[in-house]
């Protein structure tokens, strides 16, 4: 009730005043889904709107990147906005509820200590805590950043991670997660979900539908290509995802032994990004994660140079496809 007379006043409040975009910025910033959602009503604005630009004026283009089954190619990715694009704010979600262990190939724990709530130790994970701020109507920009686990060295990444008992799998509801990534893409510049192999996943499931491009990586042998661009292309037509926002690329490629990318091209209808080549690190030994904070050398950040042109060409191609077909 004290709430609802708090949030009353301030409508009142606004209402005797002229608000300018930014001062809706700020507002919106500090206060819960609900409570966005009455101000969105009430100047009838869409909430995209009011993050379109940035400080100087410039357009942000934000993006939400699924990686299939591939948390080395994640963990590898998010270091490589962290360094690239240093000025855009980016999350990091693992939505794998099967086996997350995107924690491990970036270096921090997947518990998150800094904050005080009912769940206990093992559920205290960034997804547990996003939906349970979501559940009690706490979810802010402010917040998240709060609660996002930090990786050394890369000031501008957010990472929430997945939860860690499989015996909660079935208790998630996909309504919970709809909203949590609608939140996240509002209000980070990229945001990257991190998704298991299993076609049948509704978490996973929906990764691909919502992004606006597809990773799919795989390794340069046959039968593996063909299995996975059979799975990919039965998902698409069950789940009536688009197939245009799929891009394959070799991970770990070795090109003297592995498929050529100029077959591995024409297997995939053109739709591939530059591989990724192979990197001894990644196969020292079974004991020791690889952990690309501490490989990512200069040769493997001009590969991530491209990579991140290729998403950036592939998904302006995507926007102009649906263009075009509208």
């Amino acid at each position: 009730m004290h709430d609802m007379v708090k949030m009353s006043h301030l409508i009142e409040w606004s209402q005797s005043r002229k608000l300018k975009r930014k001062d809706l910025h700020f507002m919106m910033t500090y206060l819960s889904l609900d409570q966005r959602d009455q101000f969105k009503k009430l100047y009838k604005v869409k909430e995209q709107a009011l993050y379109k630009n940035d400080i100087q004026g410039k357009r942000i283009m934000r993006k939400v990147i699924a990686v299939f089954d591939c948390p080395e190619l994640c963990g590898e990715l998010t270091l490589a906005y962290g360094r690239l694009e240093s000025k855009k704010r980016v999350a990091v979600l693992d939505t794998d509820r099967l086996n997350p262990v995107m924690h491990m190939y970036l270096n921090v724990s997947h518990r998150i200590k800094n904050m005080h709530h009912h769940l206990s130790i093992d559920q205290s994970t960034g997804l547990n805590l996003l939906i349970d701020a979501l559940h009690k109507n706490q979810l802010t920009p402010s917040f998240s950043d709060h609660m996002a686990l930090r990786i050394k060295g890369l000031r501008n990444v957010y990472y929430f991670s997945g939860s860690s008992l499989i015996e909660d799998y079935e208790y998630f509801d996909l309504n919970d997660l709809k909203r949590v990534v609608n939140f996240l893409r509002n209000h980070y510049d990229v945001l990257l979900l991190n998704t298991n192999g299993f076609i049948y996943d509704a978490f996973t499931c929906y990764a691909l539908m919502t992004s606006d491009i597809n990773m799919l990586p795989v390794k340069g042998q046959f039968p593996i290509i063909k299995s996975l661009k059979k799975n990919m292309d039965f998902l698409c037509q069950k789940q009536n995802i688009e197939v245009s926002k799929n891009y394959y690329l070799l991970f770990d490629y070795i090109w003297k032994n592995q498929i050529s990318q100029r077959v591995f091209k024409s297997l995939m209808d053109g739709q591939t990004f530059t591989s990724i080549p192979y990197v001894k690190s990644r196969h020292y030994s079974q004991e020791h994660v690889y952990i690309p904070t501490k490989r990512f050398n200069h040769k493997l950040q001009k590969t991530y140079q491209k990579t991140l042109l290729d998403i950036d060409r592939g998904i302006k191609k995507h926007e102009f496809n649906q263009k075009s077909s509208h």
